[in-house]
Order: structure tokens, then sequence, then C-alpha cells
């Protein structure tokens, strides 16, 4: 029998290559908090060392209630370090639906920002276990955790589950796997075209479809995450005059109130923004005169995010502004399905 070289795909691939190639490249910005590639990897380490102290082992569920600040971000790499599979938790869910998941998942660990201290409680009520971990806390572990890195021996195994909002019923969770997370964040990577200067801010939420992958899409392309942890169309306004943002991802509110704000003036060179949902033509049209250039992507928790991209081609160009504008809304065009005699 031949023999081949096989490699398991994960993302996590993504930061151990980066903090080679990028060491001294800055990684995070969040507030005053900045990290370097070399340090993001050495604190990720760190984490999964700190979890395993806490009793995780392969396979456990790492719950995360935390806006989009490091903490949530590091997680994506420190959780499935240890072999457990990260589970972040929409921060707007009442009490009573984040115990749903915290339980439904069989959390092991929760790690939680200190500003949803009193949100959690409510939200494991009597619960033994699991065992919760504050920001604070873990700050305080990383400073001697030791450096600890579980292999991932199968590519097909958990590394994150995404819970959908309860509109219909209890959430529902949908699981990635390292390699379906490997796959799609190279297409984000790719379809984004981010490179070592892209700086991606972080206005979509990371728990909603594992931030459509790009926690690890940016990571890949040796960018910069500038977290942001929460919506507020001034803050945005000011990181996008200051910080030099190149991209962000969004919904159509966001981008209303983008366009609304007092703060807004023309860019002084282009931001691609990807925006899900079902903008309007006519909003579409002032953000791209600020200078935004909008991209309209559709996909669903249960497919890591996009599937389908509004691709622009070059005859469009020529098109009146206004009928340019109402085809940047579409999603996308039909996938030729094949018929089969076999009823499959």
């Amino acid at each position: 029998m031949s023999t081949f070289t096989f490699t398991e795909l994960s993302p996590i691939s993504f930061l151990e290559r980066a903090a080679t190639v990028y060491a001294n490249r800055y990684a995070i910005i969040d507030g005053d908090f900045t990290v370097t590639y070399s340090e993001m990897y050495a604190r990720a380490l760190r984490m999964a060392g700190a979890l395993e102290n806490i009793g995780l082992r392969r396979g456990g569920r790492v719950c995360v209630l935390a806006p989009n600040t490091h903490m949530l971000l590091e997680a994506h790499y420190g959780v499935p370090l240890a072999g457990g599979v990260v589970v972040a938790l929409d921060t707007r869910l009442p009490a009573a639906e984040l115990g749903y998941i915290i339980r439904h998942c069989g959390a092991s660990v929760v790690l939680v920002d200190f500003r949803y201290r009193a949100l959690l409680g409510h939200a494991l009520g009597a619960m033994l276990s699991p065992a919760v971990m504050d920001s604070e806390d873990l700050e305080s572990l990383l400073e001697w955790s030791p450096q600890t890195r579980v292999e991932v021996v199968d590519e097909r195994s958990p590394l994150s589950i995404s819970y959908t909002s309860g509109t219909t019923g209890n959430p529902k969770g949908a699981i990635y796997q390292h390699r379906g997370a490997y796959l799609q964040s190279l297409a984000m990577a790719f379809r984004a075209k981010l490179d070592t200067s892209s700086r991606y801010l972080w206005t979509l939420p990371i728990f909603h479809a594992n931030g459509w992958c790009f926690p690890w899409a940016v990571t890949a392309a040796g960018g910069l995450h500038h977290c942001l942890d929460k919506v507020n169309p001034t803050e945005i306004w000011m990181a996008l005059r200051k910080n030099g943002i190149s991209h962000m991802c969004t919904e159509p509110r966001v981008l209303a109130m983008l366009a609304d704000a007092p703060d807004a003036v023309s860019l002084s060179s282009p931001v691609r923004i990807f925006v899900g949902g079902a903008p309007p033509w006519s909003l579409v049209s002032r953000v791209s005169e600020l200078g935004f250039d909008v991209q309209h992507l559709y996909g669903l928790t249960e497919t890591f995010g996009p599937v389908a991209i509004c691709e622009i081609p070059e005859e469009w160009s020529t098109l009146p502004r206004e009928e340019w504008e109402k085809r940047l809304v579409r999603q996308g065009i039909p996938k030729h399905r094949r018929e089969s005699d076999s009823g499959r």
C-alpha cells in the first residue's frame, strides 16, 4: 500500500504560522490592550494550560460570555489548543436562554467578561457545574499557567458550537468542525482580500456564527484585529478615521447608523464592508458615497456563515448608478442542480 503525508486541517494552525512569520506584527488592539502575534500565541497556549488545570479535557465545552473583546477572540484559539470546544454566547439573550445553552452543550467551563457576571449568575441559577472563570481571574492565571497544546487528531472533530437565537423555540446549536472552519476561513480571507496590511474592525458580533470565521481568517492573513465591545456609531467612525480600518462586517441596521451619524464623513481611503440581511439599495447608495466598498452576502449559522456573495463583474461599471446599486444588493445566483432518476 502506498503511503502519503497527511495533516489534519485546523484554523489553529493559522496562529501557529502567524506567530513565526508575523511574530512582531500587532495581532490585536482592544482599547489599551495590544499584543503581537507571538504574544497572542503564547497567551493562547497559557489559556489552554489554565483550562486544563481547572479540569477541561478533550472534547469539553467552554462557553464564553463576553462582547467583542480580546478574551473572546483569544478563546477561539486557547480553547481548541486545550482540546476543547468553544461556545460563544449571545450577550443579548435573557438569562433563561443562556442557562439553557450552557446546560444543552454540557459546558465544563464558562469564561465570562466581568461586566456580565451578574447575568451569568442568573443564567446558572442553582447549577452545580460548570466551573466559572471571569476575565480578570483569567488574566491573572495567564501570568503563570503552563503552555499547553493538545493535538488535533481528527479534523472532523468539533471546534466550536454556534447557537441560533431561540425565535422558534429553544436555541439550536450548529457544530463547526476543524476542517470546515479552516476551509471557510480561507474562503473569507480570499473573498475579503485580506493581507498583512488589513485592519479588521469587529463590528460583527463574534458570537454570531463565530464571526463568520473572521477570527481565524484575519489571523491567516496576518492582519490586525481591532476589537470593539459595543456597536456605537461615534466609536466606529473614530476607529475609521484614526486607525486605518480596511475591513468590517455588519448588518443593515448598523449601515443605517453609520450613514445617519453626525460623525459621518467621506473616507480618505475605501473600507471594504460586507453586509448580510437585506439592505435596501438606497442605503447602499448612501454608504457608498461615503467611501465604503459594499459587498452583499448571505449565509446561515449552519453553513459556517456566508455561502453566497454578490459578484461584481467589470461590465457593471458602465451601468447607471441607480441600476448598479440595485444589483449590489443581490446575494448571488442560483446554483445549477443536477437531476437524478434515483430520487437522491
